[in-house]
Formats: C-alpha cells, structure tokens, sequence
C-alpha cells in the first residue's frame, strides 16, 4: 500500500495540471487583500501618502462587485462595523489627473460600466464614498477618514468541521468533483483554478473526496455563514476561501499636503504580478497575521527600539525573584506532619527555659510589687 503512494501522487499532480490547462481561465484567481480603516481624518493627498507608507493604496472599485462584498466581510467580521458610522464619506482611490481623466490608484482606468448604476460622478478631482459606495467629488484638500488596502498574500479557508456545503443555484454556481486523500492539494487546487469564468470559493473534504465549489458572488459563502448552504454532515468538513481581512487604526497622517489637486501616479513603471503556487497548504485553516498600520509605517530602527522594548525583563519583577521572599504553601500531610512538629519541637525548647525560669519571675516580680507599695506608702 505504501508503495503505491508516489504513483498516486504523481497521478494527482498529472490530474491538477490538466484541469488547470483545461479551465477558462479570464484572470488570475483573487489574492489576499487587507483594508486598513483610517479613522482620523486627512486629505486627499495626505490619506494617499500615509497609504504608500506601508505599501498600500486609497481603496479602489475597479471590480466593484468584488470589492463590495470583500469591504462588508471585512466590516462585520474585523471592523466591527465602525465603517457604518461613516456618515460623511470617505476617500477612495479615484480622482481626476492632471490629464483630466478619471483613474483608480495603481494606474487603472476608471470604467464607468463596472460600477452600481446609482453612483454618479459630478465634476471634481477627488472622490469620496459612502457606505454604499456611491461616489461623489470632494475638494481634496477636505480632511476625511479612508480606507487603505493593501495585497497581502494568499487566500485561507476557514474550517467547518462535520459540515457540508450545498449550492443550490446552479445559474451562478456549480460544483467539481475529484479524488486526493490531501486536503492540502484540495486546497490548492481551489486557489488556482476559474471554471466558466466562476471561482471556487469552497470545497469539502472526506476521506479521499473533494468537492469543489465554484460561484460567480466573491465571498459568496463566507457571507452567509447561517445560510442554507451550510448543513450538519459528519465526516465531512466545509472549508470556505476567505481573501480579505482588515484592521482599524487611529494613525495621523505621515505628512501634511493640503493641495487642492491629487498627486499624479507614475504610471510608467510597471509592476509584476506573477502568481505565487509554491505555497504551502498544509496549514491553510489558520488566518495570516494582520500587522497593524502603526507597526508597518516605522523604521528600522523604531522597530528595534519597540522589540528591544518589549523583551526587557524587569528582574526585580521575575518568579524566581519574588519565590525568594515568598514561602511556597505545601498540602501535603507527610509536609504539614513535619511542619506542626517543628513548631511542637520549639514551643518546648523555649516553654521549658520560661519555666526553669519561672520561680526567678516570679520572686523579682513579688519584689517589684512590694517595692512600689512601700514607695506608696512613704509619699502619703
């Protein structure tokens, strides 16, 4: 049996090749996107700045579907919807170059048939959202909060154990069997592939079965976690694709720039995007760490200085220290027996010496009381 392991696994790697030759593959599948909230308003220009600071951008709707149902995952499961109180607006990634057309951070053309019908674009240079995401211009120089995003890996599933995923829409859903006793190879395989133009975003796993489960909705199951889609199935276990996460942050702004009008991207430069595959999927149920904006906008050196920080031990503040002036209580008998005996042991050592003692007491005791009596006496 052991030996017909490496021929099965070198059919699965043959299997997963051909189905990824075979797929209709129109874009690479969704990455891993983390969406900074920027709760401390700044301008445009300014909200742009501290963004690149860590490696991020405004957020941008280029998808806006996409997009969409990421920010309301992200809203309810890290934010703990504090983006709802964001009555004003807050900036995005689209503005108004020196060219005078309109274009998403990261260089993307702004294309007016990907966004919801009801927004409406008046003339302007910046752009704020509301929580529907419906856009609007502002003056940029106006402070207001936003949201940074930035590309942060490979996506994760989260794990539903003895749970079954069931789509019943098979109009903007369909599922694909196959057979891998590794729900590691399972997982790779739904982070790779796009067939009839959907993208699987979950699969279940039992035993040697895998099914995936493909949809046109991003975040499809992750959103509706007390849906119809989830049922109680033991042996089996759901695990659903989850690409986004966020944090909230109060971080100023890094630098001050009240300009009037957007800083131009430099769009000459291009950017590779090659799809990392050689990741481990061992491990694919624990969500990747979130590091906070404060951390990824400081030096080197503030970095040093805030580890060093943190691992310093106070010594006087240490267990071995305060055992040293701290007796350990012990419930033992055989412990207690020993401990009533010493303390039985010196009660006697020092009882018998008051006692031999005790005649002398009392005699100089006598003789003091005479003493103070006739002193008495004498005064009257």
């Amino acid at each position: 049996m052991q030996g017909s392991l490496p021929f099965r696994n070198t059919l699965l790697v043959a299997f997963l090749s051909i189905v990824t030759s075979l797929v209709a593959v129109t874009s690479l599948p969704s990455t891993r996107v983390v969406y900074y909230l920027h709760t401390s308003p700044a301008a445009w220009n300014e909200a742009s700045k501290t963004c690149s600071e860590y490696g991020a951008v405004l957020i941008t709707l280029p998808n806006f579907p996409t997009t969409n149902n990421s920010v309301t995952y992200v809203n309810v499961n890290s934010w703990n919807s504090q983006m709802n109180t964001l009555q004003n607006g807050f900036w995005t990634g689209l503005y108004r170059n020196s060219s005078g057309n309109l274009r998403w951070q990261k260089c993307t053309e702004y294309n007016a048939s990907v966004v919801p019908p009801e927004v409406t674009l008046t003339p302007g240079t910046c752009y704020v959202s509301d929580t529907s995401f419906r856009l609007s211009s502002q003056l940029c120089n106006t402070p207001r909060p936003y949201i940074c995003q930035r590309d942060d890996g490979q996506c994760w599933f989260q794990p539903y154990v003895d749970t079954m995923l069931e789509d019943p829409d098979t109009s903007t859903a369909h599922s694909d069997v196959t057979t891998t006793t590794d729900e590691g190879d399972c997982a790779k395989l739904c982070r790779s592939t796009v067939q009839q133009n959907r993208e699987c975003w979950a699969f279940n796993f039992r035993g040697d079965n895998c099914t995936l489960l493909f949809a046109d909705d991003n975040h499809k199951y992750a959103l509706h976690k007390q849906s119809s889609y989830y049922r109680p199935q033991q042996d089996h276990t759901a695990y659903v694709k989850i690409c986004t996460g966020g944090w909230v942050t109060t971080l100023k702004a890094t630098a001050t720039d009240l300009s009037p009008t957007p800083q131009d991207e430099n769009c000459t430069v291009t950017t590779s995007s090659d799809w990392d595959d050689a990741v481990c999927y061992c491990e694919c149920d624990q969500p990747p760490v979130i590091l906070e904006a404060e951390s990824l906008v400081m030096t080197i050196e503030e970095k040093v200085d805030k580890i060093v920080q943190e691992l310093h031990v106070d010594p006087d503040n240490t267990s071995s220290t305060r055992r040293k002036k701290e007796s350990a209580e012990d419930s033992r008998p055989s412990a207690q027996g020993i401990g009533y005996f010493g303390v039985a042991f010196l009660i006697a050592i020092f009882g018998g010496i008051f006692l031999m003692d005790l005649n002398i007491f009392v005699a100089h005791a006598a003789n003091f009381w005479r003493y103070i009596k006739s002193k008495n006496t004498s005064d009257c």
